[in-house]
């Protein structure tokens, strides 16, 4: 499966004053949300994972996301806002590979 990413992302007004780490945590995020179906969800969970050696910064990556209103937060994580504009939901890409 792909994530979808629009080739005017970059420079969108959402994201032009992100750092490029928090540009990153987006993009690897999308990548995981894509390949474990999860209808653009994060979990709290995953993320220091994700991060890797930048986990030292979660709160302040998370923060410019939610902000600039790219990432919901939600009890159990975040959510990518707008992720179905975008990308398949997880019951249509399962029902395509079952064809």
């Amino acid at each position: 499966m792909w994530g979808r990413i629009d080739d005017g992302w970059w420079s969108h007004p959402k994201v032009v004053p992100l750092s490029l780490a928090a540009a990153g945590l987006w993009s690897k995020c999308l990548s995981y949300c894509s390949s474990q179906l999860t209808d653009g969800h994060i979990p709290r969970a995953i993320l220091p994972m994700i991060l890797g050696a930048e986990h030292d910064r979660q709160v302040e990556l998370v923060r410019e996301l939610v902000d600039k209103k790219l990432w919901d937060e939600e009890p159990s994580g975040w959510i990518f806002h707008d992720y179905h504009d975008y990308n398949p939901l997880a019951e249509d890409v399962r029902k395509s590979r079952e064809q």
